[in-house]
């Protein structure tokens, strides 16, 4: 049976200059990776304000060899992380009502840590569906 609760988790680390490290998404309800992690090399290094003013395309490079499910599942993932980075950069609110919920932020001299929750029924639209998507029914 289908989890009904698809909300996510989200871990960001930042360095002392604020470029990302890394970040992990998974499932809330049981911490099932959400894809692989697909998006990790391409963001890794990268400052916050350049991956809040990022669209997909300009990070990873289109190929022919990049299937469908990988790139809404890359799409998926940067949605994820610009949404914690709009909240912890004061540029999107945090609250629960909102794509990304703050769950702690945790500074040291070398690294900041923000952790939260990722409520997927909001941001949907702002992901685009596979050119299949409603484009013929389906058959029973």
């Amino acid at each position: 049976m289908p989890c009904n609760d698809i909300s996510e988790l989200i871990e960001l680390r930042l360095d002392a200059g604020e470029r990302l490290e890394r970040f992990s998404l998974q499932k809330d309800s049981c911490g099932a990776p959400v894809g692989r992690p697909l998006l990790a090399p391409y963001l890794h290094g990268r400052g916050t304000e350049e991956i809040l003013s990022s669209t997909l395309a300009q990070l990873v490079p289109e190929s022919e060899h990049t299937r469908q499910l990988d790139r809404f599942v890359l799409a998926k993932q940067l949605h994820a992380v610009q949404a914690a980075l709009a909240a912890y950069t004061g540029r999107a609110a945090a609250g629960l009502d909102d794509p990304f919920v703050v769950e702690r932020i945790d500074y040291s001299r070398d690294e900041t840590v923000i952790r939260g929750l990722v409520r997927v029924a909001l941001p949907t639209a702002a992901i685009k569906p596979c050119s299949g998507c409603g484009s013929a029914p389906h058959a029973n």
